[in-house]
């Protein structure tokens, strides 16, 4: 094969960071990856378009054209370097139909295909012998030291459920984006709680069997998602940024306050959230799912677990004719700042607002 014949580029998914052994490129895209140097960054700087394999060989390789350089060969074989009109160059080409940019390709694509073992005893031997030198993290979060309000019990508030059927509630859900500034009623707050983010049952069978059972799914049964209330009108509960207590179905307060103003800028300038009666903002204790999942496919997992939360409270919300609304579209940072997290180990995610619809 004539190398002046051959056209290649550098590839168009890759992604670059330092390790251990040095200065990574991957084809996220095939997930290969090289360790590269200064000589092979340099040459890669310089290929964002097609180049004759002749002339880069003539002038990186240093050796006669004749035959191929074996780096550049371990480039084309590690899809660092996309021979034009191979079936990669045509499939990193129908990628940039894509409207997102590269964060979103890579998550995609580096989480593609993980090897799962689905042996059950060897589950249970490997994560018996992980806990004893890597205990699990709690299930719960707790704040002791802050004011607690005890809330209603399920069987406290069981006159609140409607006979109506779940195919009845489906069919009535809408996402309200108009609000009363009325107050909703603690018992009310209780029922949406209880129903959506609370317990529902428990196990704990040894040192890896401790576990919390939701109305949702979870990955693992690790249920890392925590819940916060900004509370703007609910009857008996003053005004201020909660935290819900799975553990004893109450509320922490972490500042007490109106936050009433602030909710526009934390959504984004989004205006329909102002009149809410009260704002639940969903967070992720990635330890949590992180202890049982070594793998970043588990990220993917989380989030999909919120999601299932989200349409419990629609419907929910829905059943106690009360309005629903969710967002994504959050400013992360200030989210995390009100709510005193780090953004590391706990992450905000996602916002739900109820209120009365207008």
């Amino acid at each position: 094969m004539n190398p002046s014949d051959i056209f290649v580029r550098r590839s168009k998914c890759l992604n670059i960071w330092w390790d251990k052994e040095g200065l990574v490129f991957e084809n996220y895209l095939t997930r290969s990856k090289i360790i590269s140097n200064a000589l092979l960054t340099h040459m890669l700087s310089e290929l964002s378009d097609f180049t004759s394999l002749e002339e880069v060989l003539n002038r990186f390789a240093r050796k006669g054209s004749n035959s191929w350089d074996d780096t550049i060969q371990t480039l084309v074989d590690k899809n660092i370097l996309v021979i034009r009109d191979s079936a990669l160059d045509i499939k990193e080409n129908g990628l940039e139909m894509w409207k997102w940019d590269q964060p979103a390709r890579y998550f995609h694509f580096a989480t593609r295909d993980v090897k799962f073992s689905f042996s059950p005893l060897e589950e249970q031997k490997y994560f018996i012998e992980l806990a004893k030198i890597e205990p699990l993290p709690n299930h719960y979060k707790d704040y002791p030291n802050a004011k607690f309000i005890k809330l209603a019990s399920k069987a406290e508030t069981d006159y609140l459920e409607s006979n109506e059927c779940l195919s009845s509630i489906l069919m009535r859900r809408r996402t309200i984006r108009k609000f009363e500034r009325k107050e909703i009623s603690s018992d009310q707050l209780s029922r949406i709680l209880s129903l959506t983010w609370g317990k529902t049952d428990s196990i704990d069978e040894g040192m890896i069997e401790p576990r919390v059972f939701k109305t949702s799914p979870s990955g693992g049964c690790r249920h890392p998602i925590e819940t916060y209330l900004i509370v703007n009108r609910i009857e008996s509960i003053p005004k201020g940024i909660y935290h819900y207590s799975v553990r004893r179905h109450g509320l922490e307060l972490l500042n007490n306050g109106d936050f009433e103003e602030r909710i526009t800028d934390y959504c984004s300038g989004q205006p329909w959230f102002t009149n809410a009666a009260v704002l639940f903002v969903m967070t992720a204790v990635l330890e949590r799912s992180m202890w049982r999942y070594r793998n970043s496919r588990t990220y993917r997992i989380i989030q999909l677990d919120a999601g299932h939360l989200a349409q419990t409270f629609h419907l929910v919300a829905t059943s106690l004719n009360l309005g629903p609304l969710t967002t994504a579209g959050i400013q992360d940072t200030q989210i995390e700042i009100a709510l005193g997290i780090d953004g590391v180990m706990e992450v905000v995610l996602y916002v739900c607002a109820l209120g009365v619809p207008a």
